[in-house]
């Protein structure tokens, strides 16, 4: 086995023999229909299974999830190398996908009406809200007075 890796990586007759191979293979018809034949059907299984109350992937992905998070809880290297591994993939689909993001955010804004709107705001700002309601009133209010002062004043 380690001469064949060998020869796989070095070997130059040997790597152009193969790439014919696999091109002659990739040519045939009947082939590129059973891949897509296969394809087609573990897509339909994993529609068919996602959409059961008792998924084998559902299940499969929660356990492997749990996993994790009890490894990285545990391992404080693996969760700082992930951390930092997450967070300048994040910055490379920014910067990529920066225009996608900003069409998506403004059609959910636009889709929520004003109650949905407060609700969010409510559960996202929380209390704060209420001060900024109270605040908003206030300067509101006493600039409308300095401006009807103003107004009177003038005339």
């Amino acid at each position: 086995m380690a001469e064949l890796q060998q020869n796989l990586k070095h070997d130059a007759a040997l790597q152009a023999a193969l790439q014919l191979s696999q091109q002659h293979l990739l040519a045939q018809p009947s082939l590129l229909n059973a891949i897509d034949n296969m394809w087609s059907r573990l897509v339909a299984w994993l529609a068919d299974d996602l959409a059961t109350q008792d998924s084998v992937l559902r299940a499969k992905l929660a356990l492997s999830l749990q996993h994790l998070g009890g490894r990285l809880a545990d391992d404080v290297v693996l969760a700082d190398w992930l951390n930092r591994h997450a967070r300048v993939a994040a910055g490379v689909l920014v910067k990529k996908y920066r225009r996608q993001i900003g069409q998506f955010i403004a059609e959910q804004l636009k889709a929520w009406d004003d109650e949905v709107m407060v609700e969010r705001l409510e559960v996202s700002v929380g209390v704060d809200l209420q001060f900024v309601r109270l605040n908003g009133t206030l300067v509101g209010g006493l600039i409308g007075v300095l401006l009807y002062a103003g107004h009177q004043l003038l005339k």
